[in-house]
């Protein structure tokens, strides 16, 4: 489990890449590091996309400063950054999403130049940091399919479910099991770190739904959960684990 306090401080002081190579060599998972990032950058862009100054950061683009450098200013994405300005020089939002995704649709040498730093800078919305997050995904749900597999226990996959419910967790079961003496019919994978803005997130936009559409059900992040968090979301009728047990 994480210690709150060490989590804080870890949280606060991730700001790039570079502060994840000094705390590796510190002792720390270099994937628990990332994820910190990911977390901190994807809320800050969130938070900040509606908020930037466009007609200001597209003269300051024009002026040379790059899309790097103008992010980390705005404590925004490198790569959503670009996306903003890309639309302010006048791209369509389907052309400038399709630059800031793939290498083929650049045909300008400074716009190409910045993207492959701002791809470098960007472990969130680059190309490799999406691909990255969805074999995360994919990793989390395997171990959780095995784990069922395993004890013959039968469920549905959201890609089966979306035919009939609206909201879907990863596995439906296909009877109420018991996990740690809690009672669970549903199971939804995160391979990621629960801290409280993370659960209370994932609490409103998915698990509150599923408790009112199948009743009692688990999640399981994968890279550790936070004290407060894990009593917080318990005490909402989900139970927490930080991985499968092994009976």
């Amino acid at each position: 489990m994480i210690r709150e306090e060490e989590y804080n401080k870890l949280y606060k002081g991730i700001k790039s890449i570079r502060d994840i190579d000094k705390l590796v060599k510190k002792g720390y998972k270099r994937e628990f590091l990332e994820e910190i990032l990911t977390l901190k950058i994807s809320r800050e862009t969130r938070k900040n996309f509606y908020t930037i100054p466009r007609k200001k950061v597209l003269r300051e683009w024009k002026r040379g400063r790059s899309f790097v450098k103008l992010a980390s200013e705005y404590a925004f994405s490198p790569v959503m950054l670009a996306y903003i300005i890309l639309q302010e020089l006048g791209y369509s939002k389907r052309k400038a999403s399709l630059v800031v995704n793939k290498r083929s649709e650049i045909d300008d040498n400074r716009i190409m130049k910045e993207l492959e730093e701002a791809w470098k800078a960007d472990p969130v919305y680059s190309p490799d940091g999406l691909e990255k997050q969805y074999a995360k995904g994919r990793k989390g749900e395997e171990r959780i399919k095995n784990w069922l597999d395993k004890r013959g226990i039968k469920y549905e996959r959201e890609a089966d479910l979306k035919k009939k419910y609206a909201k879907t967790p990863d596995f439906l079961l296909k009877r109420l099991i018991k996990i740690r003496g809690e009672p669970v019919r549903w199971i939804e994978s995160k391979y990621s770190i629960g801290d409280m803005e993370k659960v209370r997130r994932d609490y409103r936009k998915q698990l509150d739904p599923y408790l009112h559409m199948f009743g009692p059900g688990a999640i399981v992040y994968h890279l550790g959960v936070l004290p407060s968090a894990r009593e917080w979301l318990e005490e909402r009728g989900v139970l927490v684990l930080e991985k499968m047990p092994r009976t």
